[in-house]
């Protein structure tokens, strides 16, 4: 029963429209769980525009830069809290998660996830809200990190 309503929820979200709401043009919602991978591969010349559990996360990969730059914003009427975000290359390699922030309704943040020297052709993204202190990545977080979100200065 759970995985025919979680298939319904899934086959909704990817039906929807590209007026803003529910799932953008290249982004399949996950709803209210905030860590749920997206569906959608996308060529480096394509942009991640998405709504979930709140925030909306627009990504583009520059290729100049070797980096993906975006936003994430709130656009609901509660304040976000442990907002981060994750980008998957086609080579299985995973960028992010950026540092946890909490956004307040209608605030917005500057999102940069370096690429490095990994390799791919297509790549995913999603936007996670909530969760435990140290998260799924925790273990991950030690040393230097090559990514991070930029606040926007309110």
């Amino acid at each position: 029963m759970a995985a025919v309503l979680a298939a319904l929820l899934f086959a909704a979200a990817c039906g929807g429209g590209h007026d803003g709401e529910g799932s953008g043009e290249h982004g399949a919602s996950a709803g209210e769980a905030g860590g749920e991978e997206s569906a959608a591969q996308l060529t480096k010349s394509e942009t991640y525009d998405d709504l979930r559990a709140g925030s909306r996360l627009v990504l583009a990969y520059d290729e100049a830069a070797n980096a993906f730059r975006g936003e994430v914003s709130n656009v609901s009427n509660a304040t976000l809290s442990r907002v981060r975000v994750e980008v998957h290359l086609s080579s299985g390699a995973e960028l992010g998660p950026t540092t946890p922030l909490d956004l307040a309704p209608g605030q917005s943040a500057r999102v940069t996830l370096e690429a490095g020297t990994r390799a791919f052709e297509t790549w995913s993204a999603h936007a996670e809200v909530g969760g435990a202190d140290g998260g799924e990545h925790a273990s991950d977080r030690a040393g230097g990190e090559e990514h991070g979100a930029e606040g926007d200065g309110d």
